[in-house]
């Protein structure tokens, strides 16, 4: 049976990739495949919402209050 292990890495300045802990025993032969992930901003440079909000309807009201089941 094949094991799989995924995990999500930023490649460092210096080009490499480190992977720490593996949950496979010493010696163990594996295949590593790299991939780069389409369609995801990168960890290394996130968006910034600054200048995204064009208008607040309301902006001090709650939302969805007639959702909470506690309220009811």
């Amino acid at each position: 049976m094949m094991q799989i292990y995924n995990v999500e890495k930023v490649v460092s300045k210096n080009g490499t990739v480190q992977l720490e802990a593996l949950p496979f025993p010493p010696g163990e032969l594996v295949e590593v495949i790299v991939r780069v992930r389409k369609g995801l901003a990168p960890m290394a440079r996130p968006r910034t919402l600054k200048g995204s909000v064009l208008k607040f309807d309301l902006p001090l009201e709650p939302v969805a209050e007639e959702e909470w089941d506690v309220l009811q």
